[in-house]
């Protein structure tokens, strides 16, 4: 299995000595190949090599290979070297990094996976390894009720240098419930310690069904973070969202999405506090009349305040509407405009202007490339949506709950299995550099 990439990343930021402000753009392309001897049915071989295109002595390689024994028991390795890349976004301040793991996991209990592994990795301390042991569950409570855990202890079992050695301990548990056709919902907590940092996240998500038509949408997160130290911080972070989903079941041509949001964040440093809370409120519509033309629509509006020692209150609404034509079975076009302001006016106007073409590479995948002659940029009312001036690509797919039932869904798709999706619940698509689109249109497919 071979498989190619390209990937384009832009860092900005530092904040301290001469690093402040610098900024940069890579490239890189990459490939990966995947081998399984015939003679060795449960063997799989890994390669992954990736190079900048720009710096030659940026580079990552990694080879890895893992073996499945009858038992389902797993022995895996894997090793990566990475000159001056790290992550899937930004640059290292390392010139090099070395990265080793080697495990086992394997099935103890029912739906109940052990695993170990070692970590041996290259830091500015030099050599540093770490084991690793831990447990991870699934229990099948009653009829649509399972309980998920999970327990993992890290240990630093060599280091150089004047660098502590750092452990660290998470414990998780979630509950997750399908069993009603009206509502679902799902809850996760999880507890993580180590000798520089204590953390607690916790998330919880619901749908109820009111109608056919119309769904109920929840969701929350809830993140604190106590760092230790000489110069000790903490933080806290929240999020809520109440949503109202709408399609029309009996043509399937109009989808609609109202949605409110609260942000709230939370920081103390030393001799410095900082208080921001962001409160978005969002309307969306997708209407398709017929099976070539699609019509998406957005109104987004935010307000801010924030008091670092300085209370400032700031209002941004933004509307942005997208046309996309089927030119052939695989193929489309489509136009993009969006208009941004600030404050209680139309004033501090921002426009946006852009075209892409798709091309359907899979059923209801779609993968579209566009340009934007010019655009701007709001980390909160754009979302995955990419607005800046320049090239994109924008990767959408497309299902509901028929996505598993084939039969089902013939139908709807046509006779041609090459054919453009049909009209089965088609939601605002989102232009990204690479996005996914889903819609919730039933509690079946709120997650």
């Amino acid at each position: 299995n071979a498989e190619a990439s390209v990937r384009h990343s832009a860092e900005s930021g530092g904040n301290v000595g001469a690093a402040a402000g610098q900024t940069g753009d890579y490239t890189t392309v990459g490939a990966r190949l995947t081998y399984n001897p015939p003679e060795f049915k449960n063997l799989a071989l890994k390669a992954e090599y990736e190079q900048d295109l720009k710096e030659s002595e940026r580079r990552r390689l990694g080879v890895g290979a893992d073996y499945t024994f009858e038992n389902k028991i797993k022995l895996y390795a894997r090793h990566e070297r990475l000159s001056s890349l790290t992550g899937p976004y930004a640059l290292a301040t390392q010139p090099r990094n070395y990265a080793t793991v080697i495990g086992v996991s394997g099935p103890y209990m029912t739906d109940g996976q052990a695993f170990s592994e070692y970590r041996l990795r290259d830091s500015l301390d030099g050599r540093t390894g770490e084991a690793s042991v831990g447990l991870r569950n699934l229990f099948t409570v009653a009829e649509g009720l399972r309980l998920s855990t999970s327990v993992e202890r890290v240990k630093t079992v060599q280091s150089s240098g004047t660098a502590a050695l750092v452990n660290s301990t998470a414990i998780t548990g979630g509950l997750e419930y399908t069993g009603s056709p009206l509502w679902k919902g799902s809850t996760r907590l999880e507890l993580r310690t180590s000798d520089q940092q204590n953390s607690v996240l916790g998330t919880v998500a619901a749908a109820y069904k009111i109608s056919r038509d119309v769904s109920l949408l929840g969701r929350g997160t809830i993140q604190a973070t106590d760092n230790k130290g000489a110069a000790p911080s903490d933080s806290t972070r929240s999020r809520v969202e109440v949503g109202l989903s709408y399609r029309d079941t009996e043509s399937n041509k109009l989808y609609a999405l109202v949605k409110g949001e609260l942000r709230t964040e939370l920081s103390h440093d030393p001799g410095f506090t900082l208080k921001r809370t962001l409160t978005i409120g969002s309307a969306h519509f997708n209407y398709q009349p017929n099976r070539s033309w699609t019509f998406t629509g957005r109104y987004a509006g935010k307000l801010v305040h924030e008091d670092a020692g300085v209370v400032s209150n700031s209002t941004v609404q933004l509307v942005s509407g997208r046309m996309t034509v089927d030119l052939t079975n695989r193929w489309d076009a489509g136009l993009v405009g969006s208009v941004m302001w600030s404050g209680s006016g139309f004033h501090d106007r921002r426009y946006g202007l852009g075209a892409e073409v798709g091309y359907l590479a899979w059923e209801n995948l779609w993968l579209s490339a566009g340009y934007n002659f010019f655009g701007y940029r709001d980390r909160d009312l754009t979302g995955a949506d990419y607005t800046d001036k320049g090239f994109y690509l924008r990767l959408r797919y497309k299902f509901d709950e028929t996505l598993f039932d084939n039969s089902r869904d013939l139908p709807l798709r046509g006779p041609s299995s090459g054919a453009a999706p049909a009209t089965t619940g088609a939601a605002p698509t989102i232009a990204a550099p690479v996005a996914v689109t889903a819609p919730a249109p039933t509690a079946s497919a709120a997650q």
